[in-house]
């Protein structure tokens, strides 16, 4: 696979770090920077990709908790 120029998002990610994660593939050459579009399916999807992408402007991850005495 060559160089990812920009990441289309279609319908929601569900959360800030998915999304960060995702458009994150984009841009990995020295000195370019990741770009990505979110396209909403929904009505929904719209108000929920507004809220992240300013959730992911700001920088504002949700803290991850992993699983503790799993086994």
């Amino acid at each position: 696979m060559g160089a990812v120029d920009l990441v289309c998002q279609v319908g929601s990610p569900g959360n800030v770090a998915r999304a960060l994660q995702r458009v994150g593939r984009a841009g990995h050459l020295v000195g370019q920077t990741s770009k990505g579009r979110l396209i909403p399916k929904t009505a929904g999807d719209l108000l929920e990709q507004a809220v992240l992408a300013r959730e992911m402007s700001a920088g504002r991850v949700e803290v991850i908790r992993a699983p503790v005495n799993c086994l």
